[in-house]
């Protein structure tokens, strides 16, 4: 089953306070949409509830701002950014290619082919969040004078907003997508780099990592509860 939300169709639950709101909870088995654009203020609920097997899927322009008395997440939350299609188009070098949406309230990605009268070597950073953070490095573009894949340009990198959590050795482990920012893929091994003329393209680099003095206990930012107090 999958429902769709809309920002008017919420605004009966966007309450005073969270003691006074309704609950909004996902059914396991379920799948949600919800759409943040126009929707800048925060939603107040009593309880909000994620059961396990159910989709809370959220796409938008502006970030998800909830303000409830309990969080239960057992199913997922999906905020993920959009995969770019690629080029769709012969003989458009002329255009330049759009990166695609980020999650959220989230930055999109660089955009590729910006030189529309000669070759680009390398496609655009993606954008950070509203100055916030750091978007990632674009990648190389590639040639070859042989084999058709390896003009196959380098991916950019990922950006960041927070910090990377580990939850696997491996930084590129499949388990880490979403929590770790990394550099782009290359490319294909059979091409040179637009501009390190080196087999493969360089993929771009991750962003630029938000807090830099190693210490865990600062990195945050806005309000928050602590036994001290708010």
């Amino acid at each position: 089953m999958t429902r769709t939300f809309s920002a008017l169709a919420l605004a009966g639950a966007t309450l005073l306070t969270p003691s006074s709101a309704q609950d909004w909870v996902i059914p396991a088995g379920t799948t949600v949409h919800y759409d943040t654009t126009g929707t800048a203020r925060p939603l107040y609920f009593g309880r909000v509830v994620i059961e396990a097997g159910a989709r809370l899927v959220v796409r938008g322009d502006e970030p998800l701002s909830l303000v409830c008395a309990e969080l239960s997440i057992d199913g997922v939350l999906d905020v993920s950014g959009d995969d770019s299609p690629g080029v769709l188009t012969l003989n458009t070098t002329n255009q330049p290619e759009l990166g695609a949406p980020g999650g959220p309230g989230g930055g999109a990605g660089g955009t590729g082919s910006v030189n529309t009268t000669a070759q680009t070597p390398m496609g655009l950073p993606g954008l950070a969040y509203r100055g916030l953070g750091s978007g990632g490095g674009g990648g190389e573009s590639a040639y070859s004078l042989g084999v058709a894949d390896g003009r196959r340009a380098a991916g950019g990198g990922g950006g960041r907003l927070a910090a990377d959590v580990l939850l696997h050795p491996d930084p590129l482990s499949p388990v880490n997508r979403g929590y770790v920012a990394t550099a782009g893929c290359d490319g294909n091994p059979a091409g040179l780099g637009a501009i390190s003329q080196a087999h493969p393209a360089a993929g771009g680099p991750a962003g630029l990592a938000l807090f830099l003095d190693n210490d865990p206990s600062n990195d945050f930012w806005g309000v928050r509860v602590t036994p001290a107090g708010v």
